[in-house]
């Protein structure tokens, strides 16, 4: 993918004892195929060897800058302050203990935002690992975009899957929305992504270029459900900053609640298999022939960390009629009026943020003999 110029690219990663992880996001990041970056990695008063470490690389490349900030910062603060670091005319956050696993990543953004001069934000697929660093959930759509801003943050919201270490901004337009905001919170990164939206285009790749790991200190699993709770509060700020958005209030609505009442998937806690091992043990033993409510990427990444497409799998259903008639994964995909006549004699629904509008859904529209499944539990269950 050839390029006419070749902008900067600010790669920021603020750090914290992370000194066991750099040395591998450096070598990774200094693979990439795109070459004119400066990665700034600003350190929040770590108590490990990470000077050290990345002083080597500093030594070795004058692409690679180390800071130490004066005193603590904590998460959100350090993030801002990397932020400002910046001078290229792209940016980009990598959590230290993420990784690039696309070599190309870099090239492929700046390719596709040169060619969409309106895109303000692109973003990737990930792949979560754990601390030893075994893929545990692979989160990517379908297809590639490029959507109008509004189109765009609808689809976030109802989906989700935005993972900060995957996304390139343009620098200039970033600062015009106030960048990463330490008032925001653990949200900033969303906050200033949904600003960006609604005033350009948004770009995807549906391909993983990032690992991000979940493990016993990130600040995903340390929040547990506070985290998602915060979430709701950004959505809110979100809103009130930016007024009643046509169209968007029951996405709104359904992630604020969907960041609240349903986290345990987002912790990779050990939720996810042994429900659904429990659930194909009684299908077992009743015979059931199961209709899966749910044919995105949640659905795909079940059938792909879970034994889920051991069942009796019979079809998919979707409210989206553009998908009706379609074969995704081997199953066709078919309206939720047709269920009943299917041959299903349980439907589960896989989605997590639409479990109880959907099950009111289904209950309106099949007989009582069909059983309603959600497979996320409420969590006083």
């Amino acid at each position: 993918m050839l390029l006419v110029r070749a902008p900067l690219i600010s790669i920021c990663v603020p750090s914290y004892n992370s000194a066991h992880w750099l040395g591998d996001l450096i070598e990774r990041v200094q693979r990439q195929s795109y070459g004119n970056f400066e990665l700034l990695i600003v350190d929040d008063c770590s108590t490990d060897a990470t000077a050290a470490v990345v002083n080597r690389y500093c030594q070795q490349d004058p692409r690679v800058r180390y800071r130490c900030n004066q005193h603590n910062l904590g998460a959100v603060g350090n993030a801002e302050a990397c932020t400002q670091e910046a001078s290229g005319e792209y940016l980009t956050i990598l959590q230290s203990d993420d990784r690039y696993i696309r070599d190309d990543f870099l090239e492929h953004a700046v390719a596709t935002m040169a060619q969409h001069p309106a895109v303000l934000l692109f973003y990737t697929g990930v792949w979560f690992i754990n601390a030893q660093d075994e893929r545990i959930k692979y989160s990517c759509y379908e297809s590639d975009f490029v959507l109008p801003g509004k189109e765009a943050l609808k689809l976030m919201m109802l989906r989700g899957s935005l993972w900060p270490s995957t996304a390139l901004f343009r620098h200039q337009a970033f600062k015009a929305v106030g960048g990463f905001r330490k008032d925001v919170g653990v949200g900033q990164d969303l906050f200033c992504s949904y600003k960006l939206a609604l005033r350009g285009e948004v770009a995807y790749w549906a391909t993983a270029t990032v690992e991000a790991r979940l493990h016993a200190s990130s600040v995903t699993v340390l929040s547990g459900k506070g985290l998602y709770v915060e979430f709701a509060k950004v959505l809110q700020r979100f809103r009130d900053e930016e007024g009643d958005l046509d169209g968007l209030q029951a996405a709104f609505e359904s992630r604020a609640t969907a960041m609240v009442d349903n986290y345990l998937h987002l912790q990779h806690n050990g939720y996810l298999v042994p429900r659904v091992d429990a659930l194909l043990q009684k299908w077992q033993m009743d015979g059931a022939t199961v209709v899966i409510y749910g044919a995105g990427q949640h659905t795909r990444e079940l059938l792909a960390n879970t034994r889920l497409a051991t069942a009796t799998v019979i079809a998919l259903s979707d409210s989206d009629a553009s998908l009706h008639g379609q074969q995704r994964w081997g199953y066709r995909i078919i309206a939720p009026e047709e269920i009943a006549a299917s041959g299903a004699s349980v439907v589960l629904i896989s989605s997590a943020f639409h479990q109880v509008v959907i099950d009111a859904l289904l209950r309106s529209l099949l007989p009582p003999q069909i059983t309603i499944t959600p497979l996320y539990l409420d969590e006083k269950a």
